[in-house]
């Protein structure tokens, strides 16, 4: 999982079960919306921030053969999504997938965290 700040949006690298991430694509299809705004819709929703649509309308769904989906998502999302994760001593990845799994209907298992470094994490380099 990366993140990339640009002003008050956010890049966000997660990776997804592929049946929550087909089950994302399925649902932004149904609604004639895209990904990440019913992505950030519902992550809005279940972390308590709005989530203003960007109104772009599907142009393409996301491959759900791939399971790494790229989301653009305001600045106070991300944090609380971080903060939540910090809380519960797991990282962002997780606690997205967990989400969306339950905020779409998905049954499924998603185990436990590999890692739970959720502030940041990965290699440093040492000047």
């Amino acid at each position: 999982m990366k993140a990339t700040w640009t002003n008050d949006r956010c890049s966000l690298c997660v990776r997804l079960p592929s049946r929550v991430k087909a089950a994302l694509s399925k649902e932004a299809a149904r609604r004639g919306t895209s990904v990440n705004d019913l992505a950030g819709s519902l992550l809005g929703e279940r972390f308590g921030v709005e989530f203003v649509q960007s109104g772009l309308r599907l142009r393409h769904a996301a491959c759900p053969h791939k399971p790494v989906l790229v989301l653009r998502l305001p600045r106070d999302l991300v944090e609380a999504v971080r903060e939540h994760a910090f809380q519960r001593r797991s990282n962002l990845t997780h606690e997205v997938s967990v989400a969306l799994a339950e905020a779409l209907g998905v049954g499924i298992k998603i185990d436990g965290p590999r890692r739970t470094i959720p502030l940041g994490g990965g290699r440093r380099l040492i000047a």
